[in-house]
């Protein structure tokens, strides 16, 4: 069976009523050129946004309308365009099984011929190739930034006038003793928030990748694995059990919105931070700007012999086709030029961060705080997506609920491994 469980969600979409969104209408959008229709994401980054729009510069002969939303609203909206029967031509979501719901549903063209006669294949990494594929066909491009994570960030100033020192690597239970510590001088530990369940999913993403490598996500989402028998998964669950109840993260993490997260970390209200190396961009000048000397380790260890065994390291977001265009050429012309390596220099200015061109990253210069040992010993492991768009979206879903009750204490872990594999099942029996 066809995965179908995000659009049959939305199948009130036969009275779609579009959320307010920015509409960019290209020079000689009413002149009666072929018209290519685009459905984007919101960007405030000067260099991106600039090169966005620069496409009706460069291609004259087509009459353009880029509709903008901003980050949850685009996931929402494309859902419901694409099941309306309404799409644009061309429209971006994120990569794995968000992706892939798309292409299950035939509302994505393939484009494996262009992709190989254009030298996208150049453009990009193998993992990303294989990830936007289905039988051995293209279906998209990734083309975005690649974030990091598996790391803490700390305020060194502050630390060093404690007299404490972290080194980059550090157990879950030699973190709870130096957490302690900070909080007895009046500073908050990590700053994390988990309001809108996200964080936590990543959070559990590095601990499996503490525990297996990401054969494990494979494993869990053909029904090889099993969340309530895999000690690997269990042991994942134990260890964000452990941080939380062992006070590693600022009081009322769980219903703290994690950008504010980021700004107490900033502020100094907190000593750490646990996030992807994007969260620079979440602060107004950037890290440079932050007011102190920074430090980093790896996200606390599970124990003595844990080692990260994988990493979150991904171009998230996907270009693609509506496979239902009569714009091709134009479509075609539009995933040309964002997959360009002017696209990706553009980002990497805006973002500070690889690209997910690999001739772009091969001369990258990141800020210094994200070349220490803690992120780039993780370049070389193995490549997985984000564990939010891991796994199908109800289960991710249920994996925000029941990930918060045990971490909180309102559920236990064995409770919340089999609620996870109720939700699992069900939508590999979707397949």
């Amino acid at each position: 069976m066809k995965r179908n469980s995000i659009f049959t969600a939305m199948a009130i979409a036969v009275i779609v009523t579009l959320a307010p969104a920015m509409v960019f209408a290209g020079p000689g959008a009413d002149s009666g050129k072929p018209k290519l229709t685009v459905m984007w994401q919101t960007t405030i980054q000067p260099n991106v946004f600039a090169y966005e729009n620069g496409f009706s510069q460069k291609y004259p002969q087509y009459a353009v309308e880029m509709v903008r939303y901003s980050s949850e609203d685009l996931k929402t909206q494309t859902r419901l365009v694409f099941q309306s029967g309404a799409a644009p031509d061309v429209a971006q979501t994120n990569a794995a099984e968000t992706f892939h719901e798309y292409i299950d549903q035939g509302f994505v063209l393939d484009i494996t011929d262009e992709y190989f006669k254009r030298g996208w294949d150049k453009r990009t990494y193998p993992e990303f190739q294989e990830g936007n594929s289905k039988n051995g066909r293209v279906y998209g491009i990734s083309f975005t930034g690649m974030h990091l994570w598996q790391t803490v960030y700390y305020n060194k100033t502050r630390l060093d006038a404690m007299g404490i020192k972290i080194p980059n690597r550090i157990t879950i239970d030699d973190f709870l003793k130096i957490a302690a510590q900070v909080k007895a001088n009046g500073v908050q530990p990590i700053a994390f928030g988990d309001r809108d369940g996200w964080p936590a999913i990543l959070l559990i993403g590095d601990y499996l990748l503490q525990s297996s490598d990401p054969s494990l996500i494979d494993r869990l989402n053909n029904g090889q694995a099993h969340w309530d028998t895999s000690p690997e998964a269990r042991a994942a669950v134990d260890a964000m059990v452990r941080m939380a109840k062992g006070g590693a993260f600022v009081p009322g993490w769980e219903s703290q919105d994690h950008n504010a997260a980021i700004q107490s970390f900033v502020g100094g209200v907190c000593a750490f931070l646990y996030n992807g190396t994007w969260w620079g961009g979440n602060v107004d000048g950037g890290v440079a700007a932050v007011p102190f000397e920074m430090g980093s380790f790896t996200l606390p260890l599970i124990n003595a012999g844990s080692s990260p065994k994988g990493a979150q390291f991904w171009s998230d977001m996907v270009i693609f086709i509506n496979s239902k265009t009569k714009n091709i050429q134009a479509a075609l012309d539009f995933v040309d030029y964002i997959v360009s390596e002017d696209f990706a220099r553009a980002y990497m200015k805006d973002h500070g961060t690889y690209t997910f061109n690999p001739a772009v990253n091969r001369n990258v210069q990141l800020a210094p705080i994200f070349m220490t040992e803690p992120l780039t010993m993780q370049a070389n492991l193995p490549k997985m997506g984000y564990m939010d768009h891991a796994f199908p979206i109800p289960t991710i879903e249920v994996m925000k609920v029941e990930l918060q009750k045990a971490m909180t204490g309102s559920s236990t872990v064995d409770q919340a491994l089999r609620n996870i594999e109720a939700s699992h099942a069900t939508e590999r029996a979707r397949k």
